[in-house]
């Protein structure tokens, strides 16, 4: 099973993302990215897949891609919605792509790491 770290900003949008990305055989720690703390948690957590909840209109998700990208340069980064069935990807903090959700797995399991 992967592993991944979730960022979401709501209760709703966690649980959702966190049932959605389970049943896609993707083990989820999640991590409210409103705690002030929530950067300290992502460096004690490394993984190659993270996803972040895009579905949130007071923050910014380019910035907290940028951020993530920062503390664990070599993971894919994932912005997903729980109603949307597409997640754009980013390597290195630079937009790469979408994928369906249902392929994160496979996708980060076959993208080289850099």
């Amino acid at each position: 099973m992967t592993n991944a770290i979730l960022v979401y900003y709501s209760m709703v949008s966690r649980n959702c993302l966190k049932r959605m990305l389970r049943s896609h055989g993707i083990e989820v720690y999640p991590i409210s990215g409103r705690a002030p703390n929530a950067t300290e948690t992502v460096r004690k957590y490394p993984t190659n897949v993270v996803v972040i909840d895009r579905d949130v209109a007071d923050i910014s998700v380019t910035q907290a891609v940028r951020q993530i990208a920062q503390i664990l340069p070599q993971s894919l980064i994932f912005t997903a919605t729980a109603n949307d069935q597409r997640a754009e990807v980013y390597r290195n903090g630079r937009r790469i792509g979408s994928v369906n959700v249902e392929e994160i797995l496979h996708f980060a399991a076959v993208q080289p790491m850099e």
